[in-house]
Order: structure tokens, then sequence, then C-alpha cells
């Protein structure tokens, strides 16, 4: 008589059926006449019932007669088990047959189990059944069909592949090598995906060769699909990605620059104060809560500068990756704009702005560099900071009144007057142009002078400039922040907009014959524009670097003494101003923007 599966019988014990077998060691049996004895239990084993798509481990349930396991992997199946415990009946099992999976095998071990085996690469459903006679105490035998289905879970076996390829040089990849598909299965690349930054030909030997376009450097992607092909004929498909890594061109990128690079790169990854590119993330993603953007703003200024000066892409990329997520954190403040709100109110002007007058200039490099723009997604990351940039910070702070951009200080004025420029170059609109020139040499609401004004002979320098912090008190400007001023008049300087190669000079006279002088032991700098206030803290002259840029000595200056104790705050930034100065000194223009 055959008992339908798992439904009558004797507590079901054998659904267990699990294909595994116990017997006594000194006990000589065959495959066909295993014998097994068991008292029923009536425990059950429940398995848990949610199961994910890879299980770690394989979920048997021998009352239901289920298993679930994952892609290649083995299960020894035990019948001895899911017993009814409260039974005092002996039971008699003898093994008569097991039928062979349509997508696996089964096969005894030599702990008398039954072992089933999913074909290679295999994910899918399977099923296999094995007949057992059952004899109870009085000898009556009852044989018994049991089942086993089985779903087995899909793993990955494409490997993700990471290669590099010199620049302008083609480079034949070949993506399944590292993958972990079975020797037994055949396995082809179907179709590949377009590259960004070149182009990208399946191979009929499934290799792929990838050509970099011209002039192109920095980080590009491949994904390709693979067919699984069973011995069976069954067929799956699987997904991987392939990341290029272009190098720069090292006939561009001179040794100078290549210098600082390098210095770049390792400070990036240094653990001096902190690691700066896990603290750029952190900082990234704060919301600005504490005032985290205006220190991450360093890091963004640096990789914008290192970017210029090699054109190397990949440092653009982890910019826009940082600006990006700070925007993606921005929620939204009343009236449709959108900020970075805190415990005090819904955002402060000087932390964004501080840290916004980066994010301008990069956009208005971007905007100079229409190659750029014509490769992978950066116009549509170019479109989308503009959009950001004229309503959520521009509009929404020009709403709250014009005291927002005409400051109390001096350096507070400087970062709105240098957002403004750069907008003004990007949409020529006036407006931007207006806070521009009245925070340079204008009227400003509500103050009494402007930064031309401001600006007085050193007398004991008089090619050097000092000047108050504010518009209307004669209180010293610091060094520190000063170097805000600076920056946006090289910038400035560098647009063509108003400012002249005689403020320049004379900023640099500041630098080098006042704050910042040859004698200095151990390269310190004053507190004050003036040279008063005693020694400032190392590292408070990054911006100040720029000037740089016009000047072979500052920049050699730069690299001989502004090393050490000045790298730990966030040196990043003043590594990249200096490749950006070596390159403009060296070359005559940066690689970015593409027109100067």
């Amino acid at each position: 008589m055959k008992i339908p599966h798992f439904t009558k019988c004797l507590g079901s014990l054998l659904t267990f059926a699990l294909l595994t077998f116990s017997c006594s060691q000194d006990t000589e049996t065959t495959f066909a006449e295993l014998i097994v004895e068991e008292t029923i239990a009536t425990e059950t084993i429940t398995p848990d019932e949610e199961v994910t798509e890879e299980a770690a481990e394989p979920i048997i349930d021998y009352q239901k007669g289920t298993l679930i396991l994952s892609e290649d992997t083995k299960v020894a199946l035990d019948i001895t088990k899911g017993a009814e415990e409260n039974s005092t009946s002996k039971k008699t099992y003898s093994l008569k047959s097991i039928t062979q999976p349509k997508n696996g095998k089964t096969e005894m071990n030599n702990n008398n189990e039954i072992v089933y085996s999913p074909a290679a690469d295999y994910n899918g459903d399977d099923s296999f059944s094995y007949t057992l006679d059952i004899q109870d105490s009085t000898e009556t035998t009852v044989e018994q069909v049991n089942t086993f289905n089985i779903t087995i879970t899909p793993t990955k076996d494409v490997v993700d592949d990471v290669i590099i390829t010199s620049y302008e040089t083609a480079k034949t990849i070949a993506p399944l090598t590292n993958d972990t598909f079975k020797a037994s299965s055949g396995v082809s690349i179907t179709e590949i995906s377009l590259a960004n930054k070149g182009i990208a030909v399946l191979n009929s030997d499934n290799t792929i060769t990838y050509t970099p376009n011209e002039a192109t450097s920095g980080e590009d992607q491949i994904q390709y699909k693979t067919l699984v092909t069973y011995n069976d004929g069954v067929q799956n498909t699987e997904q991987g990605k392939i990341i290029i890594n272009i190098e720069e061109n090292d006939n561009q990128t001179n040794q100078n620059v290549l210098y600082w690079k390098n210095l770049f790169d390792a400070e990036w990854i240094d653990s001096d104060e902190q690691i700066d590119y896990l603290d750029a993330e952190v900082l990234s993603k704060s919301k600005n809560i504490n005032q985290e953007y205006y220190y991450l703003g360093y890091y963004v200024d640096g990789l914008i500068k290192i970017w210029q000066a090699t054109g190397d892409n990949a440092y653009l990329d982890k910019a826009l990756v940082l600006i990006n997520q700070t925007i993606s954190d921005a929620v939204d403040v009343g009236d449709g704009y959108k900020g970075w709100p805190n415990a005090d109110n819904d955002g402060h002007a000087l932390w964004d702005s501080f840290y916004w007058r980066y994010v301008a200039t990069l956009m208005r490099i971007m905007h100079q560099s229409p190659n750029l723009r014509a490769t992978s997604n950066y116009q549509k990351q170019y479109d989308n900071l503009l959009i950001f940039t004229e309503k959520n910070i521009w509009d929404r702070y020009e709403s709250q009144g014009l005291q927002t951009f005409y400051r109390v200080n001096t350096h507070m004025s400087s970062h709105w007057a240098r957002i403004g420029m750069e907008l003004y170059i990007i949409t020529n609109k006036s407006k931007y142009k207006t806070v521009f020139d009245n925070i340079s040499f204008g009227e400003m609401y509500n103050r009494e002078s402007n930064l031309r004004n401001q600006f007085k002979s050193n007398p004991k320098t008089p090619n050097a400039y000092t000047w108050s912090q504010t518009w209307n008190a004669n209180y010293i400007q610091d060094t520190s922040h000063a170097s805000a001023i600076v920056s946006f008049i090289v910038e400035a300087y560098s647009n063509n907009m108003y400012w002249d190669e005689k403020d320049v000079n004379a900023f640099d006279s500041t630098l080098n014959d006042v704050i910042w002088k040859n004698s200095n032991a151990d390269g310190f700098s004053y507190k004050n524009v003036d040279g008063t206030g005693g020694i400032d803290y190392y590292g408070r002259l990054h911006d100040w670097l720029t000037l740089g840029r016009y000047s072979r000595t500052l920049q050699d200056k730069i690299r001989d003494k502004y090393t050490g104790k000045h790298l730990k705050f966030y040196g990043i930034q003043p590594i990249g101003i200096a490749a950006l100065n070596e390159k403009i000194l060296t070359d005559g223009a940066p690689v970015y923007p593409e027109i100067n």
C-alpha cells in the first residue's frame, strides 16, 4: 500500500525522510537494505519561514518535505529528525529507493545520510522522492513514498572587475576570468552597455575591447550581461560591472604638478588629524546641523583645484559626490525654498555662503568647459547645480533682505561677492553683478564703505595692504578670515572682474613682507594683516596661497615652508591650491576651465 506524501502515518515522522539515515557502526548494510530504528517523537522542527535570497544555511522542514538552499550548496538530509518524542511505539525503517532529481543528484555518504547536490550554477525548483518500508512492533509493513520539494536560491557568480588603462590606450578585458561559474556551465556574455568615456566592443571570445575617448581620463563603467546554459538546457542570466580607471596624460601633467598630485593623493588617505576622504564623507552627510559644511568647503575646494591642475576627472567626480550629497539632504524651509535648518533657525547665511562660494566657482569652471559637459552626465549635474544655487542659495537669502549679502564683516560680504561674480559670468544676470560691484567698490545697503575703500597702505610696508574687518570701525582684520577676501579677489582678477594686478601685488606683499616673512622661524604667521596680534595658529593661510599662481617666488616658498604643521588643518586644500599654482606658472593655464 502506498501512502501519499506526509499525510498519514506515524507522525509523518519520515517525512523528514530527509534521506538521511543513521545506523550502528558495526552493522553491515547496503543502500537497498539500510535499516533505521527510531522512536517517533511528537515535537516537530519549525524552520524560519522568512527566507532571504541567499540563505546562509540550508532551511529544512522534514514535516512538510521542503528544502531551501543556496546555489552550488550541498546538503545532507537525516530522516531520523522530526520524530515525535512522546510516542513509545518503536518502528523500523528500510530505505527501498531514491529517485534522481532533474536538476541535481542524490547520493549516500559515509554517515548514512542522503546528500542532495543541485546542478552547477542552477537556481530554481527541483524535487526528488524516496520510498521507505515502515515496520511496526507487530511486524506489519507499510510502504511510504516521501517527496522533497526543493527551492534553490541564486547566488551571484559574476564578480565585478576593476581595471586600469593608460591614457588614450585601448584595453582588452576578460570579465569572466574572475567569475565563479562552475566549469560545467556554458557561460557567454550576451550584451554590454554603452561606455561614457570611451567605446566598448563585445568580442566573440567573451572579451571586451575598451577604447577611451581622446583627451579623457578618470573613471568609466560598463555593465555586462551573462547567459548561463546548464547541462539540461536550462538558461539563466546574471549581470556584472566593469569599472575602468583611465590614467591621466603624463605628458599633460608636468613633473612639478605630479609632485603636488602625489602629495594630494597621500594626504587624502593619511590619518594625521583625520582621514580626509572619510571625514569629507561624514561632513557631507551631516545636514549642516553644526556648521559642518563650512569645513566641507576645504575638501571641495582642494578637489576642485587638483582637478583643474591635472585634468583628472576622478577628482571632479569626488567633489560632485560630496556636493550632491548636501543637495539631496536639503529640506523645505518655507516659501518654496530648500536649505539645511538647525536648532536655531532655517539656516545660516555665513555657513552656507562660506561653503557655496567654492561650489559657485566650480559651476563657472564647468560652464567654461563645454567639452567636459558634453561627456558623461556632467551637463545634467551642472544644470542641477545651477538651478539649486539660483533658487535655494541666492534667491532664498535675497528674500530675507539685502543685509544677508551686505554683512557686518568684510570677509562675510566677500563670500556673496564671489558667488554673485560666478553667477553673473554664467547667467549674465545683472542682479548678481550688482552685488559684486557694490561689495567691491559701490554702495552697500546700510553699510558705510566697500572693499576698495577699506584697503589702506600699510605705514610700515607701503606696498602692502591693511584694513579693518568691519565697515565703520577700526578693528584690524585677522589673517585667517582675510584669506576669504584674498581668494575672492584672486578669482576676480583671473576673471577680469574689476580687481587688477596692483591689488594682487599688494596682497602678495602683505603675505610675504608682513604676515609670513621668510625670517619667521618654523614658518609661523602673524594673527593680523598688519603683522600684529602675535603668532597665529598653523594652517591659517590656505586661501592666501592662491596668490602663488602669479608668483614663482611664493610658489617655491609654499613648497619649502608650508608643510608639516600647516597641513594638519585641512591640508588637502593648500595642496590642491599649490598644484593649480604650479600648473598655471608652468604651462600658462589650467586644464580646466577649457576657455580661459
